[in-house]
């Protein structure tokens, strides 16, 4: 099936590892209100989280298979594994030149904490892969949300730890955890073999009550966020969690689909701070 010009484009975003940081700069200035963005700290994140993205999607394709249920994103990588880590070596010298442009001791400090607790979760995945189990608990996706809501909180210009302790953050850590959960869900055929810490690929009684809890969570918390804190803030956790449910339903044929579906409807922001 052939697609549109306009349906391309996330799957060209998701190929390139570009999805994430763009959503993550677009979260981060959605939430600061435009009051008080610093264009280093934001190239800082978009660079480290490209990067981040890079790294991972580089050392899946190291894999000598070609497992059930492979993805485009992942096929891509395969196939043109030169260019993505041509695209790191890039997304490293960016992070590089924006933290000599001008960010600030705190920002440096905050950073360098998440990117040291990613690291420590590349680690201790890559060693628990060797011995995969069931768990009860969404661990992984747990920790890529929380690592990816504070990156946002930083990058938004609150790179202080206790600032991060807001609604706000955990509204971005329970959507970013829907959209984690929901991509596990999707793509449970390749993560069995390629991903076994994938919280749906560990057990294969899991109930879509795990998708639903943080996504009625994502909801509440926008529509307080809405009357309180940035009504368009609050809107877009609301209807990018409306658009991770409809994707959800998506038939098992799509599923090599809905990353770059889900990860694209996160991009939300980027309209509202077009528009505000």
């Amino acid at each position: 099936m052939s697609l549109s010009p306009i349906a391309r484009i996330p799957l060209l975003l998701s190929a390139l590892c570009l999805d994430a940081p763009l959503v993550a700069v677009g979260w981060a200035i959605l939430l600061s209100n435009s009051k008080h963005l610093h264009p280093p700290t934001l190239a800082a994140l978009f660079f480290a989280v490209w990067a981040i993205y890079l790294a991972d999607r580089i050392r899946d394709s190291k894999t000598d298979s070609t497992p059930d249920g492979e993805t485009v994103r992942h096929q891509f990588a395969e196939h043109h594994r030169g260019l993505m880590i041509a695209l790191f070596i890039l997304a490293i010298l960016g992070g590089v030149f924006a933290a000599l442009s001008g960010l600030q001791t705190e920002t440096i400090v905050a950073g360098s904490g998440v990117a040291t607790a990613t690291a420590g979760y590349f680690v201790i995945i890559g060693w628990r892969n060797q011995n995969p189990s069931p768990r009860f608990l969404p661990v992984k996706e747990i920790a890529i949300a929380l690592c990816f809501a504070c990156g946002v909180k930083i990058g938004a210009g609150t790179p202080h730890f206790v600032e991060w302790l807001t609604w706000d953050t955990l509204a971005l850590a329970s959507l970013f955890l829907t959209n984690c959960l929901v991509i596990s869900k999707a793509e449970t055929s390749r993560d069995r073999s390629i991903d076994p810490h994938a919280f749906f690929a560990t057990s294969s009684t899991r109930s879509e009550l795990w998708i639903v809890a943080p996504a009625l969570l994502t909801i509440v918390l926008g529509l307080y966020l809405a009357f309180t804190f940035c009504a368009g803030a609050g809107i877009c956790l609301i209807t990018c969690t409306a658009g991770l449910a409809w994707i959800n339903r998506w038939p098992k044929k799509s599923a090599s689909g809905v990353q770059a579906a889900s990860d694209g409807v996160l991009i939300l922001p980027w309209i509202a701070v077009a528009l505000s």
